[in-house]
């Protein structure tokens, strides 16, 4: 399918093409890097979901192109998550946009797993 075919399709055959995608992704051998990028898009203060299932937190943000994206949060990587939002929030706040981004972002300590 060309990018011009994509761009024709109407949202929700889209949508369909996008959940048939994700779907196969999970499927394949090959894993995705276990580092994260270096450069990448980001969603700015996307809608945002918290509940408890069982132990887990789970998480929901919803996504420009993805739509809501679930992910499920261990206690102990739910405190370290803790831990490293407490610490952002108290940095001194940068003044005229000049913020600078980490020079390389924290990745979990663990990580893994699907909810569906």
């Amino acid at each position: 399918m060309t990018p011009e075919e994509i761009a024709q399709l109407p949202t929700a055959e889209l949508d369909l093409l996008v959940t048939r995608a994700v779907k196969e992704r999970t499927k394949r051998p090959d894993p995705h890097p276990l580092q994260p990028p270096q450069e990448f898009e980001a969603t700015l203060n996307p809608a945002w979901f918290v509940f408890l299932a069982g132990e887990n937190t789970i998480i929901q943000f919803r996504h420009a192109g993805h739509g809501w994206v679930s992910i499920a949060i261990p206690p102990p990587e739910r405190a370290h998550l803790a831990s490293l939002l407490l610490h952002h929030a108290l940095l001194p706040q940068v003044r005229g946009g000049e913020q600078k981004p980490a020079a390389v972002p924290v990745p979990p300590s663990q990580g893994g797993g699907t909810v569906h």
